[in-house]
């Protein structure tokens, strides 16, 4: 449909008004010959196409200039028309109608009397004149048109966008009502859509993260917390004050910091035949349903955050954020930051965007802290202030922040002997101990390791892209009888090893084992073969005089020592030796050195002082 069309009733009185001025009839038709509007006898043919005729009109078309025929019927454009030489108009004066450089339409007076011939050329020149300027009238309503067209698709195109983004989007007017707001920002709100006309009140809490303003909007006496941006409108519209854009805490957490999605384990990953392991899974089952602090200890690599991990999956929040920290792995002085956060500028070296922190991010879901007994004893008493009072404040920041968040910790260390010794403190022992879940180590389960190390095997190997046709019976043996002090990490490095090095048959064969594995417990390994970096050495003989009057807790102390020592001897006392040493052992760098300093050992060639 033609532009002109579009704007037939405008046209129409444009037609009228020329007629009343002029006093003869008078046409306008489209770049396409269509009558969009005519007074007198020439109404009749309004909608009519003139393609077959209107051949002056086609010659205005093609030239775009003002045309004047004063001898209808005997004009050289007239000769193809049938009324040649008998035509019963008196002069015709047509007019092109332009936009943006196109000619849409032409305008054209019709005189079929004397009367009005000799009217109109009495005054041809003005009425010339008039007929362009009534010409441009209509060229301007059709640009007004098309304007308002192209805003009205402007702004469905930025609707469409606006509705699409992440991010919650109002505009707000002079008054500080809402003017438009995209479904997002609805659901945010929690107003669905009576938002729109509602009056907002705004207020910052003086916190920005991440270069985002955080404030309170209160809708209709319900108010939320949002990261917003604030953009000024145009001078020009009045009407409106500014545009806002926002996220709440979880959005922007996904977005900025990756927070994992419902995780998939469940009680079902927590394998193995042995009562110990089915104790465990019922364990995890009475445990899940509830609120309360859970305290999983055992050896390092019995696999302590997978039963964190099973917990959640159980709970009420399972749909909700599981977000781990290892209190072990970061420094004294960034580690109060991760778990609370802070807001721009709030210290020295600080991230300058501000951070959201751990405890903010696992709202309404888990915290999993392990490692909890590195912590150090200024950061215990906050976390204890937190749990206690389900509130904390970022760093630089004075508001407080209500958050609802189940802890499950986790420790390879002796909690009570560390209260006992002045270096844990004990009313954060006894909230986080409200229910201990032990975790067995490999060796006092030796029925479990043929499942654990069957599951292992099929999901390294799909990792690796290998695939295996058998797994010989003397290598299981073999696995089983060893002790594993690394417990099901040192398992699944120990597979990884072995799938390495396993032959173009894709059996499993003793052949394919480490070094020290491949030697049956209380042989020496052949010369050469080093036990590889990742794998624990062959268990040592304990000295008689250990084994003898030591006791067990001798003994263990005894067996740790010379477990360090061999990791040390075979990756150096460097930073970086240790650093592997650490890895091997399945524990943190910094419980290395105190290991290293508790055990009494030293960078001789025996490690021994």
């Amino acid at each position: 449909m033609s532009v002109l069309l579009e704007i037939q009733e405008d046209v129409l009185n444009y037609a009228k008004a020329i007629a009343g001025v002029i006093g003869t009839d008078v046409e306008i038709a489209d770049h396409e010959l269509m009558r969009v509007a005519a007074t007198g006898v020439l109404s009749r043919g309004i909608g009519q196409g003139m393609a077959e005729a209107g051949y002056v009109y086609k010659e205005v078309l093609k030239s775009g200039r003002t045309t004047i025929i004063e001898n209808p019927g005997l004009h050289a454009l007239c000769r193809r028309c049938p009324k040649y030489g008998a035509c019963e108009e008196k002069m015709e004066l047509c007019t092109p109608i332009s936009l943006d450089g196109r000619i849409i339409g032409v305008i054209g007076i019709i005189c079929t009397t004397d009367e009005q011939h000799r009217h109109l050329a009495s005054r041809l020149d003005a009425y010339c004149l008039f007929l362009e300027q009534v010409a441009g009238f209509i060229s301007g309503k059709a640009f007004e048109y098309q304007e308002g067209r192209r805003r009205e698709s402007m702004i469905r195109m930025l609707d469409q966008v606006v509705e699409t983004m992440g991010r919650g989007v109002i505009i707000l007017g002079r008054d500080e009502v809402v003017v438009h707001a995209n479904r997002l920002a609805k659901q945010m709100l929690d107003q669905g859509d009576g938002l729109i006309g509602q009056k907002v009140r705004v207020r910052s809490t003086g916190d920005f993260i991440e270069n985002l303003e955080e404030v309170r909007l209160t809708v209709r006496g319900q108010t939320t917390q949002l990261m917003s941006q604030a953009i000024p409108v145009s001078p020009g519209l009045a009407d409106y004050d500014r545009i806002m854009v926002f996220s709440d805490i979880p959005t922007l957490s996904q977005s900025l910091y990756h927070i994992e999605a419902p995780d998939r384990t469940t009680v079902d990953n927590i394998l193995g035949p042995s009562a110990a392991m089915g104790a465990l899974r019922e364990a995890i089952g009475k445990v899940a349903p509830g609120r309360s602090s859970v305290l999983v200890t055992g050896e390092s690599g019995t696999g302590k955050e997978l039963v964190a991990r099973a917990i959640h999956a159980a709970s009420p929040r399972a749909r909700e954020p599981f977000v781990a920290i290892n209190c072990a792995a970061i420094p004294d002085t960034l580690l109060e930051s991760e778990l609370f956060g802070h807001v721009k500028g709030a210290f020295t070296g600080a991230d300058p965007k501000g951070r959201i922190g751990k405890f903010e991010l696992a709202n309404n879901g888990t915290l999993f802290l392990d490692e909890i007994g590195d912590m150090p004893l200024h950061l215990q008493a906050k976390l204890l202030r937190v749990l206690e009072d389900l509130r904390i404040s970022r760093i630089g920041s004075n508001q407080v922040i209500p958050v609802d968040v189940r802890i499950i910790s986790a420790t390879t260390r002796d909690l009570a002997a560390m209260v006992r010794d002045g270096r844990f403190r004990e009313d954060l022992y006894y909230r986080l101990h409200v229910v201990p879940v032990p975790i067995p180590p490999l060796r006092s389960r030796p029925e479990d390791i043929p499942e654990i190390a069957r599951a292992l095997i099929g999901q390294h190997a799909a990792r690796m892209g290998r695939s295996v046709r058998a797994v010989d019976r003397a290598l299981m043996d073999r696995v089983r009888a060893h002790d594993w002090p690394g417990n099901v990490r040192e398992l699944g490095n120990v597979v990884e090893y072995m799938l390495t090095m396993m032959g173009a048959d894709d059996v499993l064969t003793l052949a394919c084992l480490p070094p020290g594995l491949a030697t049956p417990p209380g042989h020496a390994a052949p010369p050469g073969h080093a036990t590889p970096p990742g794998h624990a050495a062959p268990a040592p003989v304990a000295p008689a005089g250990v084994a003898s009057g030591g006791g067990l807790r001798a003994l263990e102390r005894e067996s740790e020592r010379q477990a360090v020592a061999a990791a040390l001897g075979r990756h150096g006392w460097t930073l970086e030796g240790k650093r592997r040493a650490a890895a091997e052992l399945g524990v943190s760098i910094a419980t290395l050195y105190r290991k290293i300093g508790a055990l009494g050992l030293s960078g001789g060639a025996a490690g021994v002082r």
